[in-house]
C-alpha cells in the first residue's frame, strides 16, 4: 500500500509538472514556427531530428540501467554513478565527433551547418543533465525533477523570445537550446551533489564493459524508438521539400508534446517496476495493468478531442499558413492511444531484464515505418507520413503485448478499454454537434466535453473503491471528502 501510494503521489506530481512542461514546450514550438516560417521551421525540425538520434547513441541505455540498479540497491550509488559517468563522457565525445563528420558530409548551407553544431553540443548537454536526473528519478523525488524540467522550458522560451526580437534566425534558436540545456545540466548536478552523492568518475575496464554490454540492447531500442519518431521528417526532407516538412512538423509538434507528457508520466513507475520484478511477477503484472487503465482513461478522450479540434488547434496556434497540416493532425492524433501504454514498455521490459524484447518491438516498429514512408510519401506526401506513423505505432503496441503475453504477462484489453471508449464516444458525439470557431466558446466546448467524459466513467465505475481511496489519500484528502466509487 505504501509503495502504491508513493507511485500515485509521484504520478500526480508528474501529471501536473509534465502537463505544464508539455504546454511550455508546445508554446515555444509555436513561437519558433511563427518566427522561422514554414521552410526554416522545416530546417529546424531536421536539425533536432538529426542531433537527437546521436544523443541516444551516446546514452546507449545507460540511464535506465542506472535507475534500475540504484532502485534495487541504493548502497551502490557512488560506484554505479561513477562508472556510468565515465562511460557518459566517452560516448558523448564520440557522438559529437560523429555529428560534426556526418553533417559536413551532408554539406548543408552555412546557416544549417553552424546551427547543427550548436544543437549538437546542446543535445550532449541534455544527455549529461539526464544522467544526473536519473539519480533523482531513482530516489523517486519527482518534484525536484519537475521543477528543473519546467525551469528549463521557461528559460528556453525566454531566450527564444529574445532571439525573435533580435532577429538572429535559425542559429539563434539553436543557441537558445544550448544555453537552456546547460542550465538543466547545472541544476541536476547541484541537486545530486547536495542531496545524494559527490559525483566522481570511476573507470574500471571490466565493470564498464559489463555495464555497457547490459545497456547496449536498451540503447539500441531507444535509438530505434527515437528514429521511428524522427524518420518521417528525415525521409520527407529527402523526398519532398522543407515546406512539407514544416507542415508535417506543425502537427508532429502537438503529438510530440503529448508524447513527452506520456513518457514523463511513466517515469514514477520504473523504480517500483524494478523492485516488483525481483519480488513477484504477479505483482508486477498487477501494477502494470493498473497503470495501463489509468493511461487509457487519459489517452482515449485526448485523441478524440484533438481529432475534433484539429483545424482550430492548427489555425489558432500556428496560423493560417499552417492550416494544410490539419488533416495530418487528425491522423496523428490517434497515435496518442498507442503512445501512452507503449511509453511503459521500456521500463517494464528493463525491470524484467528483457531489454532485448523491447529492442525487437522498436526494431519492428521502425522497419515498418520506413517501409510505409517509402511507399506512401511519394504519392501522399506528409499525409502518407502521418499514416505510416499511426500504423507503426499500432504495431509497436500489439507486438509489445504479444511479447509480454509470451512471458506470462497477459493484459485483458476489452476489460480495460470498454469504459473509457464508451465515455469518449459519448463525449465525441456531444462535441461534434456543437459548431463554433471563437476561442472562448471552443474552450467552453472542450471543458463541457471533459465534464461529460468524467461523469460517464464515474457512472461506469471505472475505478475501484481502493483506487479512489488511494488517490484521495495521495493528494491529502480525507476519505469522507469524496464519494467513494464501487465496482
Amino acid at each position: 500500500m505504501k509503495q502504491t501510494k508513493r507511485i500515485i503521489q509521484n504520478s500526480l506530481i508528474v501529471t501536473v509538472g509534465s502537463t505544464t512542461s508539455a504546454f511550455l514546450n508546445f508554446a515555444v514550438a509555436i513561437l519558433i514556427a511563427r518566427f522561422l516560417g514554414t521552410e526554416d521551421f522545416g530546417h529546424y525540425s531536421f536539425i533536432i531530428a538529426f542531433t537527437g538520434l546521436f544523443q541516444l547513441f551516446a546514452d546507449s541505455g545507460l540511464r535506465n540501467i542506472l535507475i534500475r540498479n540504484i532502485s534495487i540497491n541504493k548502497e551502490n550509488l557512488e560506484r554505479e554513478f561513477g562508472l556510468t559517468r565515465a562511460l557518459v563522457w566517452i560516448l558523448s565525445l564520440a557522438a559529437m565527433t560523429i555529428i560534426v563528420v556526418v553533417i559536413n558530409l551532408i554539406n548543408p548551407t552555412q546557416e544549417v551547418l553552424y546551427s547543427t553544431y550548436l544543437a549538437g553540443v546542446g543535445v550532449i548537454a541534455i544527455f549529461h543533465a539526464a544522467t544526473y536526473g536519473a539519480v533523482i528519478r531513482a530516489f523517486e523525488e519527482m518534484g525536484l525533477l519537475m521543477v528543473g524540467a519546467n525551469l528549463h522550458k521557461v528559460i528556453f522560451g525566454g531566450l527564444v523570445f529574445l532571439i525573435t526580437e533580435m532577429k538572429w534566425g535559425l542559429p539563434g534558436i539553436c543557441l537558445s537550446l544550448l544555453l537552456s540545456n546547460l542550465f538543466l545540466w547545472a541544476y541536476n548536478y547541484s541537486i545530486v551533489r547536495l542531496r545524494y552523492v559527490t559525483p566522481k568518475l570511476l573507470f574500471e575496464r571490466k565493470a564498464c564493459l559489463s555495464l555497457l554490454s547490459e545497456s547496449i540492447p536498451l540503447g539500441i531500442a531507444e535509438i530505434l524508438r527515437k528514429a521511428t519518431w524522427q524518420i518521417d521528417i528525415l525521409i520527407l526532407t529527402w523526398l519532398t521539400s522543407a515546406y512539407y516538412v514544416g507542415l508535417y512538423s506543425a502537427s508532429y509538434k502537438i503529438i510530440q508534446a503529448v508524447n513527452l507528457f506520456a513518457l514523463t508520466l511513466a517515469i514514477p513507475f520504473y523504480p517500483a517496476f524494478s523492485r516488483l520484478a525481483k519480488i513477484s511477477s504477479e505483482r508486477l503484472l498487477a501494477s502494470y495493468e493498473k497503470s495501463f487503465k489509468f493511461l487509457c482513461v487519459f489517452s482515449i478522450p485526448l485523441a478524440t478531442g484533438i481529432t475534433l479540434f484539429s483545424h482550430n488547434i492548427i489555425g489558432t496556434f500556428f496560423g493560417q499558413e499552417f492550416l494544410p497540416a490539419a488533416p495530418a493532425l487528425k491522423i496523428l492524433s490517434w497515435t496518442i492511444f498507442f503512445i501512452f501504454p507503449t511509453s511503459f514498455y521500456i521500463y517494464l521490459f528493463t525491470a524484467m531484464g528483457k531489454q532485448r524484447l523491447y529492442t525487437v518491438c522498436t526494431g519492428t516498429c521502425l522497419g515498418i515505418n520506413i517501409l510505409l514512408d517509402l511507399l506512401l510519401i511519394p504519392s501522399y506526401n506528409y499525409i502518407g507520413a502521418s499514416i505510416a506513423t499511426l500504423i507503426s505505432e499500432a504495431i509497436l503496441f500489439m507486438v509489445g503485448l504479444y511479447l509480454l503475453q509470451k512471458e506470462g504477462y497477459r493484459v485483458f484489453l476489452v476489460r480495460l478499454l470498454w469504459k473509457p471508449v464508451t465515455g469518449s464516444l459519448i463525449m465525441g458525439f456531444f462535441l461534434y454537434q456543437i459548431e463554433t470557431t471563437t476561442i472562448p466558446w471552443l474552450l467552453m466546448k472542450a471543458a463541457s466535453g471533459g465534464i461529460i467524459y468524467t461523469v460517464v466513467i464515474l457512472l461506469l465505475q471505472t475505478f475501484s473503491r481502493e483506487e479512489i481511496t488511494l488517490i484521495k489519500e495521495s493528494i491529502g484528502l480525507k476519505p469522507g471528502l469524496l464519494i467513494s466509487n464501487r465496482r
